[in-house]
Order: structure tokens, then C-alpha cells, then sequence
């Protein structure tokens, strides 16, 4: 028998391992690329050179690459690269949005709009040691980096990401969801290299080399965008699945069964939510049911008065103050009020229109395991919370779509 002989995993094989995720949510760019996240208050970056090509194949005349995405995709909220604005190529997406227009659904013809980033490499003058990550700018962030690139009047320009006389870029952020603002973006007074010892600069020039932006970047399938896409829209098998799935939705069942592995600490509050969620899969009817129910069984032993006998009772009886009076009636007024709905009885629309701080009290309401909430935008967030809940769209045909590809690949 031949000697075992143990291999070693390189590092690359490990952080994409440290970097894994549970959910089943698409990105446009390879999970084992090291992104930069914005931090709250200052941030200091220095933008690397480029060394991709466009997508249309051109050679680059900025250091960050302009991409079009579809945010938001489907049940899981995945995000796609547009096929058409991207490549030129037909987009189901698109496809949609040209049909919700038709249609006169402006609302849903915006949703599916394609959203402009810039891709950069940038180093993070707080977290070197992370070295180039890449960062998905906002394009109106970079409009004010080149605003503040070029000198007017004496026609000079700026250059931040030369290796050698470069400049550092400051901004802050302030606030979250759709109140973020990018403030105070400016160039570093002085001119720099990209860092003062010439390895580690070789270093870092020869990792953006080696992983140029344009092979990072995911191009979609546009029959796999299409399933995707009907399948967060309710078109397809919505109602094979609405006979197989019970309490539950199947996103819902997974992530329980992802969180058992990976999280056995979970809140107090978390873990009595799963509880409560295994007695109702032994039992058809919830305990705040039952308990209801045991409630209207009482009622029927004991019948209500009438609130016109109370009334009569009430002339009967000494006349009281009229303050007590007043607060009688408001009494009556709040018990006649309309019941808030509980985490279990909200549907797709009622977390859409919820506002900011509805939306952070339902996640901790509910339990939810949102790491990334502050820094996303209110719509992002309530798609997310919908994702956590199994909540999905309303339903919306979208034939036109179909056999627009239909037509498509029949042609092909």
C-alpha cells in the first residue's frame, strides 16, 4: 500500500472558503474576489491602473470599467450583468421592462431598469495589508473624482492612479439607505507613489494584471435569467409550488437548515422563532391560533352583550362626570381600531411600503439575520427582509417575454 501523502491547500482555495455565503442569491462578479466595503465617516483609497479590456473588447480610457446591472432579481434578490447594455446581446430583463412600460406599470418598468457602477481596483490606505480590492462605485461618486481630476482653468490633469505620481481620494459617507450621501470627495493636495516600498508595488500591480477586471465578471445565461426572473415574478410552476410547499417557503426551510450548521448560538429570540416554527409543522394550526380559538369557545359559553344592551344598562346607572365619559368612548374607539399584522400574516407589498424604521423593528421583530442592513438602501432592505421571509412578488405574466426568447432561440 502506497504512503499517504498530504496535500496542502493554497490560499486562494482557503479565503474562497472563509468568504462563502448560505444563501443562494447570484452576484455579477466571482464570490473569491476580495471586495471594498464603504465605510460610515472617512475613507481613503488609491485607484490602480487599468489592465482589463471593455466588454465590447475596446481598450480602457479611465481606470475603472462602467457595467450595467440588474439588481434585485428574482426570489433571492440576485444581481445580473445587463446583456444588452453589456454585450449587446438580447436581455430578458430588459424584455420585461419594455412589456411593464407597454403596459403602463411605471413602477415595475423602473425596477427592472439597469443600474450604472463603476468597477475599480483601489487600496485601502487603512487595510493595506488587504491589498487591491475591488470596489462597485456608485457612477456618481466617480463623476466627482474626475470633477476633481481636472484643473479648468489651466487645463492641467490629474492623474490618481498613476503607480508612481498618483493621488489618494477622500470622501465620506453619511447616512443610511436612500438618505447615504458620498461628502467631501477630493484629491490628496500631494502627488504620492502607490507605495513606498517598489516590491509590494510590483506585487499589486501584478495581481490586477493577473485578475483584470473583465475576467472577474460573470455573463449571464439569458435562459437562466429568465427562470430567475419568472421565478421571483410567480410565473413559473406557481401553482405546483404553492401545493408543495406547506408552512414554509422552501428559501426559508433551507436557511433554517443552513443556520443549524453554521450558527448553533443563535439568539434568544431566534431560537424560539424556530421552535415555534417546528410545533407548526407537527401541528396544522399555529398556537396563536389555537389559542384564538379557545378564546371564541369561551365567547360562545358566555355570549356577548350586545354593545346597545351595555348602553341600556348604562341609562339605568347614575350619570358619571363627562370626563369619564370621554374616556369611555376613546376607550371604545382604540378597541374598535384596526389590528396591527403579525410577522406571519405580512405579505410582499406590506414590507415594500414600509418605511425605514418599520423595516428595522420588523428585522428584529422577526430575528432576522441581516449583517449588511445599514448599507443598503430602504427598497434593498425590504427585498432582503422578503428574501428572509419567503415573501414573493405578486404574480405578473410575462408572456411576451417567453416567447420573445422563444423566437429568439428558434432563430439561433
Amino acid at each position: 500500500m502506497a504512503k499517504f501523502k498530504y496535500k496542502r491547500r493554497n490560499a486562494d482555495t482557503v479565503k474562497k472558503r472563509m468568504n462563502q455565503s448560505g444563501n443562494t442569491r447570484e452576484s455579477f462578479i466571482d464570490e473569491a474576489v476580495d471586495m471594498y466595503k464603504v465605510k460610515d465617516g472617512d475613507n481613503l483609497l488609491r485607484p490602480l491602473p487599468p489592465t482589463f479590456n471593455n466588454l465590447d473588447g475596446s481598450e480602457p480610457t479611465h481606470y475603472g470599467m462602467d457595467v450595467f446591472v440588474h439588481y434585485d432579481v428574482g426570489s433571492d434578490q440576485s444581481s445580473f450583468l445587463c446583456l444588452e447594455q453589456n454585450y449587446g446581446k438580447p436581455c430578458p430583463i430588459c424584455m420585461a421592462r419594455q412589456e411593464a412600460e407597454a403596459e403602463g406599470d411605471k413602477d415595475l418598468a423602473d425596477s427592472l431598469k439597469p443600474r450604472k457602477r463603476v468597477l475599480v481596483y483601489v487600496i485601502d490606505r487603512d487595510n493595506e495589508d488587504a491589498g487591491p480590492l475591488v470596489w462597485s462605485a456608485p457612477w456618481t461618486v466617480d463623476k466627482d473624482i474626475s470633477m476633481r481630476s481636472f484643473d479648468k482653468r489651466p487645463g492641467v490633469v490629474f492623474y490618481p492612479d498613476d503607480p508612481e505620481e498618483g493621488y489618494d481620494i477622500e470622501f465620506a459617507r453619511e447616512g443610511k439607505g436612500r438618505n447615504t450621501k458620498y461628502v467631501g470627495v477630493q484629491l490628496a493636495r500631494r502627488s504620492s507613489p502607490l507605495a513606498d516600498d517598489d516590491d509590494l508595488m510590483d506585487e499589486w500591480l501584478e495581481k490586477i494584471s493577473d485578475n483584470p477586471l473583465d475576467s472577474i465578471l460573470i455573463e449571464p445565461d439569458a435562459e437562466h435569467m429568465e427562470r430567475v426572473f419568472n421565478a421571483g415574478m410567480g410565473v413559473a410552476k406557481a401553482d405546483e409550488e404553492e401545493d408543495e410547499k406547506p408552512s414554509r417557503s422552501r428559501r426559508s426551510r433551507r436557511r433554517d437548515d443552513d443556520d443549524e450548521d453554521e450558527k448553533p448560538a443563535r439568539s434568544r429570540r431566534r431560537s424560539r422563532r424556530d421552535e415555534e416554527e417546528e410545533e407548526e409543522e407537527e401541528k396544522p394550526r399555529s398556537r396563536r391560533r389555537s389559542r384564538r380559538d379557545e378564546e371564541e369557545e369561551e365567547e360562545e359559553e358566555k355570549p356577548k352583550r350586545s354593545r346597545r344592551s351595555r348602553k341600556a344598562e348604562k341609562a339605568e346607572e347614575p350619570e358619571e362626570p363627562e370626563e369619564a365619559e370621554e374616556a369611555e368612548e376613546e376607550g371604545e374607539e382604540e378597541e374598535s381600531g384596526t389590528d396591527v399584522k403579525s410577522v406571519e400574516d405580512l405579505e410582499y407589498d406590506d414590507v415594500t411600503a414600509m418605511d425605514r424604521d418599520d423595516l428595522e423593528g420588523l428585522i428584529d421583530e422577526a430575528g432576522l439575520d441581516i449583517p449588511d442592513a445599514d448599507d443598503l438602501e430602504d427598497d434593498e432592505l425590504a427585498a432582503e427582509i422578503c428574501a428572509e421571509l419567503g415573501l414573493k412578488k405578486p404574480r405578473r405574466r410575462n408572456s411576451a417575454v417567453r416567447e420573445r426568447l422563444s423566437s429568439m432561440r428558434d432563430a439561433g
